[in-house]
């Protein structure tokens, strides 16, 4: 009995494990499909671009789901690559790049949030731009979090969506994901294929030019807009 309890445990050990790792190669497939589609896309936005200005942002006190705050009116939207072009000549846009903390939701402790409005504050100080003609793009509150077809479009548009910022900001605090445990960081940020493709885009155009590292906030009242 005991030995047919062991076999029995032992074979569903194996059969979650293999669900896990159908799971995720399930994952990393639609991952690199979207990036294949993104490549492949035509020279315009396939979802407008979403924005949020720096001081709007810098009030949020969390990071807000995109369905939020385009009901409330918060977001800057440009339909095409020309209106952002234009928009563009005279404001500075900040892309914030960071990994999700939690399954549900991006930051559950607010622990990122803080670490990026003071870095992109920060960072529009350093440039010496005006903190009022900047604006951020951050995935959670710029892409559609609750219509799957609309989230396929604002993906296939993110090389755009990159590769127009003035700056990029990596987030990557040192934190513990809240379902798995697992540490959070700037070398587990490494290892996420959106982050890279993220990278990658913005330095198509940029190189290496103003991307940012920020693993802590910055000292209370150090930087204000």
């Amino acid at each position: 009995l005991v030995t047919a309890g062991l076999l029995a445990l032992s074979s569903w050990g194996l059969r979650v494990w293999q669900a896990r790792r159908s799971g995720a190669a399930a994952m990393r497939r639609r991952s690199r499909r979207h990036v294949q589609l993104a490549a492949l896309s035509r020279a315009e936005l396939e979802h407008p671009l979403c924005v949020v200005p720096l001081r709007r942002f810098a009030r949020l006190g969390r990071l807000v789901c995109f369905e939020d705050l385009r009901n409330a009116g918060m977001h800057e939207v440009y339909d095409s690559l020309d209106a952002v072009t234009r928009r563009l000549t005279d404001y500075h846009l900040i892309f914030l790049s960071h990994q999700w903390l939690a399954h549900g939701e991006p930051d559950p402790d607010r622990l990122q949030y803080k670490v990026m409005q003071g870095a992109a504050v920060a960072v529009a100080e350093a440039n010496g731009w005006n903190p009022a003609k900047v604006l951020i793009w951050v995935d959670y509150c710029c892409v559609p979090q609750r219509h799957a077809r609309l989230l396929d479009l604002a993906i296939e548009s993110l090389p755009h969506y990159a590769s127009l910022a003035h700056a990029m900001i990596i987030v990557a605090p040192d934190a513990t994901h809240r379902d798995t445990r697992r540490p959070c960081d700037v070398e587990s940020y490494k290892n996420r294929m959106w982050c890279r493709a993220e990278q990658f885009c913005y330095s198509l155009p940029n190189g290496g030019n103003n991307i940012f590292l920020a693993k802590r906030a910055p000292a209370a009242g150090s930087h204000t807009c």
